[in-house]
């Protein structure tokens, strides 16, 4: 509507600068278009005909011949005229010529005249051709010897600010104003003449409406932009005029408002609350999509221009809205919003369980806005909540922990009995919500430092401001202890809870000074047996040179028994001064005095060598000893090659210890990618679960053959050894059927490893 306005406004403004003298020249009458045809108009009674044609300010052509194309100059009445055909074709401008040609072509075969401007280099000129006798003429004057009401008609339209323009039958651009000219990018109307310059497509615009139509918009490049244009062009005595005017601006504004209004039903969409708007005659114009969730009306239904009588009756129907004992009264009330439009919020409960605040607002251009909220959740969220608050605050006034909320402003918050009976307050008191400086003040004489309290509060602050829970304990001056966490909330309170830890604390104080005995005494055994090994190496050592000595003396003579007797020695000598040695390890163990390399080593090669060493004592036992190495690569570790060759040895021992004659013993290897595993596996009498639970426990014996062995430290060792090159022993034992023991251990380097080997 409001376009239709303006445009309706601009058309009358047109009207009324277009005035009388341009809307005759627009029309274009043949003004002064005398031809041959009637040689008695203006002529005295006995006038010479020839003398009548040098007379007209014009250039007269002849073609006496059809098949001649260059015509003959019959008369030549002005001397800056062409003076010839070819003169004139020259001096008409190529693409124009080319249309004019045409023309002139068709006239002399079929007979057809014309009566058209034609724009020469110079000038524009009109040309009229018409026959006689079969003869065929043509007369070319000056456009510009018009009348005096076409000069004011072109005076006015050259200065109206709207593009203006002219064009013959056939579409040529015979006169255009300096808006036009400045809209196509030209110096002059002449100019754009000459170019026939286009402002836009004479054939037909964007939106499809026919050459003919009084207002055409079709969008334009004016001046070097883009506009949009309403074309105004009527038919003449000799083609069509028109104008042009600029309706950018309406465009931008109708795109605006459509912009907005999309924009603002979109967001209404969006929006979670039920909305309808009511006109002025009670009729339904628009509704959200809420709305449509919310009330699950028939969508036809709801395009049917309905008023809000017929919704309300449709919900009633439905039974969507509240049960009412007068539905007529509560529906006029509801319909007396639109002659008192002042805001009003009502409460429905629907009989399906649902709870909806009504609100309605007077609309500004006249009915009004109803806006429905369903506030069933709120509402069950509500109950919930104080449900939870009721069950949070029971159980925290039940907890033997203090608790101690304070509000960003200082002041006590939430507590529980707890917390008044642990510090000594009356609950009551506590529900004043007091500021944390009267607590302070309050509980300063059961602090070890009263003078410190003051700085309570400066703490708080520093711990708020770094969000890094505190947690400690404090000496009370009565001699309670309490372990106290101090923690920020998000919302600027601080939570201190406090637990009274003093029977706690004195347990922990006696199992300290348990645990320190323990310690003690620990390292007191670990000290006497160091000292008692060491001890015991010299007079063994003294031992085993005699005995040997007597074993290897040629000079003594002595029979089996004895012999057997010293080779006893020798062995028991032997055991001793492994054990010796073992218990000197595990006592280096404890005290942190072993240290290992971390040098490359191949396992594979190592393993090769342990099985050479001890071939014979394997051979002398009867026992298989062999190596299985998964994979052909080295096995190649970073580890201490001296220690893992303590701990193959004594486990190779210990399996062949524990083996039948003719039994098998298995070192195997299995490379991993980030570890080794070395098992030993034998075939011997194994070990139950219950031995297996302290096989590495120290001094732990175990039955073979219902005979019980010495106590062993060697499978103590063992894990004390791996343990400290990185890796963890495992062990799998079945009785009667054997053990194996798998030393994992890591690769570490191990890239830098195989580039050394």
């Amino acid at each position: 509507m409001g376009f239709t306005l303006i445009v309706s406004l601009l058309s009358m403004s047109l009207g009324a600068a277009l005035s009388a003298p341009v809307w005759l020249w627009l029309a274009g009458p043949r003004r002064g278009a005398r031809t041959l045809e009637n040689p008695s108009t203006d002529k005295p009674e006995n006038p010479d005909p020839w003398t009548l044609i040098q007379r007209e300010p014009r250039t007269l052509f002849i073609w006496r011949d059809h098949d001649h194309d260059s015509p003959e100059v019959l008369a030549h009445g002005v001397a800056d005229h062409p003076a010839s055909w070819e003169a004139f074709r020259t001096s008409v401008a190529a693409p124009h010529w080319e249309q004019f040609e045409k023309r002139v072509g068709a006239f002399r075969a079929d007979g057809i005249p014309f009566h058209l401007p034609v724009v020469l280099k110079d000038d524009t000129y009109e040309a009229e051709s018409w026959t006689v006798d079969g003869d065929a003429f043509l007369s070319l004057r000056r456009a510009c010897s018009s009348v005096t009401r076409q000069e004011r008609a072109e005076e006015m339209l050259e200065r109206a600010p709207l593009p203006a323009w002219r064009r013959d039958g056939q579409g040529r651009l015979v006169w255009a104003n300096a808006a036009y000219a400045r809209a196509v990018d030209l110096s002059n109307g002449v100019e754009a003449v000459r170019r026939q310059a286009a402002l836009i497509c004479p054939d037909a615009d964007e939106t499809g409406d026919p050459v003919g139509a009084p207002v055409r918009r079709r969008h334009a490049i004016v001046a070097g932009e883009r506009r949009l244009l309403d074309i105004m062009e009527y038919d003449i005595a000799e083609g069509r005029a028109g104008f042009a005017i600029d309706v950018t601006p309406i465009e931008a504004a109708q795109d605006a408002r459509a912009r907005v209004i999309s924009a603002f039903r979109s967001v209404l969409d969006r929006v979670s609350t039920a909305l309808a708007i009511f006109d002025a005659r009670q009729r339904l114009v628009f509704h959200n999509r809420p709305f449509d969730e919310l009330w699950g009306l028939d969508a036809d239904f709801l395009r049917e221009d309905i008023s809000e009588g017929e919704w309300l009756d449709r919900l009633r129907t439905l039974r969507l809205i509240p049960e009412q004992p007068d539905y007529r009264r509560w529906r006029a009330r509801r319909l007396r919003a639109y002659q008192e439009p002042s805001p009003s919020e009502e409460l429905w409960h629907l009989p399906d369980g649902r709870t909806l605040i009504a609100y309605t607002q007077a609309h500004p251009i006249g009915g009004v806005i109803r806006l429905y909220e369903n506030v069933t959740g709120q509402l069950s969220l509500e109950r919930s909540l104080r449900t939870q608050a009721r069950v949070q605050q029971e159980s925290l006034d039940n907890l033997y922990e203090a608790v101690a909320v304070f509000g960003a402003d200082g002041r006590l918050k939430l507590f529980n009995p707890a917390y008044a009976s642990l510090w000594g307050f009356d609950p009551a008191e506590l529900k004043t919500e007091p500021h944390m400086s009267v607590i302070i003040e309050r509980t300063r004489a059961l602090m070890p430092y009263p003078e410190r309290a003051d700085r309570f509060i400066p703490e708080l602050a520093e711990i708020h401001a770094r969000r890094v829970p505190l947690s400690s304990h404090v000496h009370r001056r009565d001699g309670r202890i309490l372990s106290y966490s101090v923690v920020p909330l998000p919302d600027g309170a601080t939570l201190i809870t406090s637990l009274d830890i003093t029977d706690t604390a004195r347990m922990a104080e006696a199992l300290r000074k348990r645990n320190e005995a323990l310690a003690a005494a620990d390292r007191l055994k670990t000290d006497f047996i160091g000292h008692v090994s060491h001890q015991l190496r010299t007079p063994l050592t003294r031992i085993l040179a005699s005995a040997g000595m007597l074993a290897e003396d040629g000079d003594i003579s002595l029979d089996m028994r004895q012999r057997d007797s010293i080779a006893d020695i020798l062995s028991a000598s032997q055991d001793l001064m492994g054990m010796v040695d073992d218990m000197i390890d595990l006592a280096m163990l404890d005290a942190g005095a072993v240290r290992f390399a971390r040098l490359p080593v191949d396992l594979g090669a190592l393993c090769d060598d342990l099985v050479k060493r001890l071939a014979a004592t394997a051979k002398a036992k009867n026992i298989h000893l062999d190596t299985v190495r998964e994979g052909a690569n080295p096995v190649m570790i970073a580890s201490d090659a001296g220690r893992l060759r303590q701990v193959l040895i004594q486990l190779v021992n210990n399996a062949m210890e524990s083996s039948r004659p003719g039994g098998r013993v298995t070192i195997r290897l299995r490379p991993r990618a980030a570890s080794v595993a070395v098992a030993i596996e034998d075939s011997g009498i194994g070990m139950s679960p219950e031995e297996q639970a302290f096989a590495f426990d120290r001094f732990e014996t175990r039955a073979e053959t219902g005979k019980r062995r010495r106590p062993g430290l060697g499978l103590a060792l063992v894990r004390g050894l791996v343990d400290g090159l990185g890796g963890f022993v495992a062990m799998k034992s079945v009785p009667s059927q054997g053990t194996r023991v798998v030393c994992h251990l890591p690769r570490e380097l191990h890239d830098t490893l195989e580039t050394q080997a």
